[in-house]
């Protein structure tokens, strides 16, 4: 689903200024994507939804600094939403 919000070919191609963070990319979607930003963004409790993954340079950034994870030149970021189960 996240990939047919996204485009076709589930890419998108952002430029941020320097030192901008996975948080500031996030809310770079609003304007540029609302359905998508709104799938991955819980406004109400602002923090990404409970079923979102983010990955910068296959690194899943709850093992960085979070949402405050510093992107650099070049850094491609990975959203994936999963599937609960048991």
């Amino acid at each position: 689903m996240l990939k047919y919000l996204a485009s076709r070919d589930g890419k998108i191609v952002l430029t941020l200024r320097r030192g901008s963070k996975v948080r500031d990319l996030v809310e770079m979607l609003y304007f540029i994507n609302p359905d998508l930003y709104e799938r991955i963004w819980d406004r109400s409790n602002r923090k990404l939804r409970p079923d979102i993954v983010i990955f910068v340079d296959d690194v899943d950034i709850r093992l960085l600094d979070g949402l405050n994870t510093e992107l650099r030149d070049g850094s491609r970021v990975t959203v994936l939403a999963y599937i609960h189960g048991g």
